[in-house]
């Protein structure tokens, strides 16, 4: 399945450079007439030739202006795909691609639109439907009432809400994705939690997608090594954005990140700090930001305050553990929602 493999491999390089290859199968070819609709964010426009961001390269030159200018760079076309003149060690469209691949022409659509379900208000409290693949393999699609998710307090639009519905996929009888969605003419909001059990993964995010409005929270536990990711984004307008990261590493360094930037002045700021000693104090403050940096020209800068970019608290989000900070003995500690 196409679409799972995508995902598969962004959460892989948020653990910085671990990427594999996947298997792929891609159902639900069309797209919903209504309820469903993709985003119009549009990434940072680099004026470079075609340079590759890969994490493992760039982990190790975060030492140099240029290597932190790129880290942070990829960090932002990590949720919202590769600009012109670069591309990134994964799916070019990031975060924003692949919930718009789920929840539009390429993934749930044709499940639904081929069963007659055709907007997302349409979508039933009870039954199911099927989708069978060319070789063989079934989707079965299971709908309840919701179980008492909500909409991320955080997020400008219906915050705390319910969401309206839920649904369950199976893949030859294996539950392996739960959907709930807000049901919005123009706004675009959903909750996602999915499992790789051949790869010891388990994912869950919270979107909300409106034109250049994007929050994203996305969260990855990794059973085989105990690596655990919560990553944060979100911009109102498009232009200023801001962005968090904190991974535990069983068996690496731990690292906490914020950047938060101006894609019209090409002016971001970062903070990167790494756990190497497992002390579980890492956190994002608003203390002793390192770097303000020049997008453009890969360069460290005075000042970016004369912008107005500053990099605020990133608060704290809810999973299956109740609410957690973004820091490292939070994400060491954190569980994810049951399936």
């Amino acid at each position: 399945m196409k679409i799972l493999s995508r995902i598969l491999i962004i959460s892989l390089i948020i653990t910085v450079g671990k990427i594999v290859s996947w298997r792929t199968n891609l159902p639900f070819k069309v797209k919903l007439k209504q309820g469903f609709t993709k985003g119009a964010f549009s990434p940072i426009t680099p004026a470079f030739a075609t340079t590759l961001l890969d994490p493992a390269t760039l982990y190790s030159q975060l030492g140099t202006e240029a290597g932190r200018a790129n880290f942070s760079r990829f960090l932002y076309y990590l949720v919202n795909g590769a600009g012109t003149g670069y591309s990134i060690s994964g799916p070019s469209g990031g975060y924003v691609g692949v919930i718009n691949d789920i929840t539009g022409p390429n993934a749930l659509g044709e499940g639904l639109t081929s069963n007659g379900i055709e907007s997302c208000s349409q979508i039933p409290d009870t039954g199911n439907a099927t989708l069978t693949e060319e070789d063989g393999s079934v989707y079965l699609m299971e709908f309840s009432p919701p179980v008492g998710k909500s909409v991320p307090s955080h997020f400008p639009y219906n915050p705390s809400e319910s969401f309206d519905n839920h649904l369950t996929v199976r893949l030859n009888g294996t539950h392996f994705m739960t959907a709930e969605f807000k049901c919005t003419s123009s706004i675009q909001t959903g909750y996602i939690r999915f499992t790789d059990s051949t790869n010891s993964l388990d994912f869950e995010t919270y979107f909300q997608m409106s034109g250049n409005l994007v929050y994203i929270d996305f969260f990855m536990v990794s059973s085989a090594d105990s690596t655990k990711v919560a990553n944060r984004f979100y911009t109102l307008n498009g232009q200023s954005y801001s962005l968090y990261l904190v991974r535990y590493g069983n068996t690496g360094n731990s690292t906490s990140m914020g950047v938060s930037g101006d894609t019209a002045s090409t002016l971001a700021r970062l903070k990167m700090i790494d756990d190497s000693t497992h002390s579980d104090t890492t956190d994002i403050t608003l203390a002793s930001l390192s770097d303000c940096l020049e997008l453009s020209s890969n360069t460290s800068v005075s000042s970016c305050v004369s912008s107005g970019i500053s990099l605020a608290s990133p608060g704290t989000f809810n999973l299956g553990s109740g609410a957690t900070n973004f820091d490292v003995l939070s994400i060491k500690n954190m569980s994810l929602s049951s399936l």
